[in-house]
């Protein structure tokens, strides 16, 4: 089959292409592919900001094939819970928690499909899942946690001092506007909780409301200094 003086395994050069240029090559069909889904999520999550979930629905879906997952499933199951969809949501939170189940949104959003489709049982294991994985980034994981417990008060009893602590952390963090808490949800989630622990424990009812007005006043001040501010290139 071969000539004499021939090599089956003679590999062919072609001039002015190497290994470098065919890894850049690559590396820049990746960009430009996954660029186009970036491009898409973005323009999906601008709908949904803009409360355009018909538009936003009809965005998510063309970034499914992505390599890197923009929380795409798990914005698709926020809009449909919000529609008030919680069966249909669960498709949608079933794809984002197999892409990681140990993202505390997703188990949040869990918990709000359960507690809409009035499983308080499931809602508690689901934002129990969430306060293990979150409860320092969100504070409205505890929030909902404390208001399901109220149906189990020893259990509540028990963990108070534990969320009163969590709490501390939180109000710490917004007098020292750590990571710009102030300008998170965080605060009206402390200042709602401070309400319900008051209403639960009301021989305590000062110190929680001390809390709560302390960092209100705080986050009062710090979201008027940032309004103040000139605005830049970047903010």
């Amino acid at each position: 089959l071969f000539s004499r003086g021939s090599s089956p395994c003679r590999s062919v050069v072609v001039p002015g292409v190497t290994h470098d240029s065919l890894i850049a090559l690559a590396l820049l069909c990746l960009t430009l592919i996954e660029g186009r889904y970036l491009l898409l999520s973005s323009l999906a999550r601008s709908a949904e900001r803009a409360g355009n979930y018909p538009v936003a629905m009809l965005r998510y879906p063309l970034t499914d094939n992505s390599l890197f997952p923009r929380d795409g499933w798990l914005s698709r199951a926020g809009i449909l819970l919000a529609q008030g969809k919680p069966d249909t949501a669960q498709g949608a939170i079933d794809h984002a928690m197999s892409l990681n189940a140990q993202d505390y949104r997703i188990w949040k959003l869990q918990g709000d499909v359960y507690l809409a489709q009035k499983n308080q049982s499931l809602a508690l294991d689901a934002f129990e899942k969430a306060y293990q994985f979150g409860r320092y980034n969100d504070l409205g994981i505890t929030r909902v946690l404390v208001e399901l417990l109220q149906n189990d008060r020893t259990s509540l009893d028990a963990r108070r001092h534990e969320f009163e602590l969590l709490m501390n952390d939180f109000a710490l963090a917004i007098e020292q506007n750590a990571h710009f808490i102030d300008l998170s949800t965080n605060v009206e989630e402390l200042s709602k909780l401070c309400t319900l622990f008051a209403e639960i424990y009301p021989s305590d009812a000062p110190v929680y409301r001390a809390l709560q007005q302390r960092s209100e006043q705080h986050a009062t001040l710090e979201r008027a200094r940032l309004v103040g501010r000139p605005r830049g290139y970047l903010w």
